[in-house]
């Protein structure tokens, strides 16, 4: 489970990639048809670079990994929302990334207390 959920956080980390590259034109998407401003583009990268942490925290099991993430999925959200058409899928991911967060934050706190 585990490994599936850093799978999970990598690829839509690269995901979040392709919105930078395509910004900036380094990267061909045919099957993309809305363009992305440069600008957008740096958020796509900086939202990227928000799920490191995360990753790199819940590989060492350290219980803040959830306070890294969940402001990067709600990053990633509102990147999604404002490219509705090409990324409305990765709503789907930033559901299972809060969720998963939320429930560990949640499971932490009651071992905790």
């Amino acid at each position: 489970m585990k490994i599936a959920f850093i799978a999970l956080l990598m690829v839509h980390l690269l995901i979040h990639l392709l919105g930078f590259f395509k910004a900036f034109d380094l990267v061909e998407l045919s099957e993309s048809g809305s363009q992305i401003s440069r600008t957008q583009g740096i958020f796509w990268l900086v939202t990227a670079l928000l799920f490191i942490p995360g990753g790199i925290l819940y590989i060492q099991n350290n219980p803040a990994w959830t306070l890294a993430v969940i402001p990067a999925a709600l990053a990633s959200q509102i990147l999604i929302v404002l490219n509705w058409n090409d990324a409305k899928f990765g709503t789907i991911v930033n559901l299972l990334i809060i969720l998963v967060a939320m429930m560990h934050f949640a499971a932490w706190q009651f071992e905790n207390t």
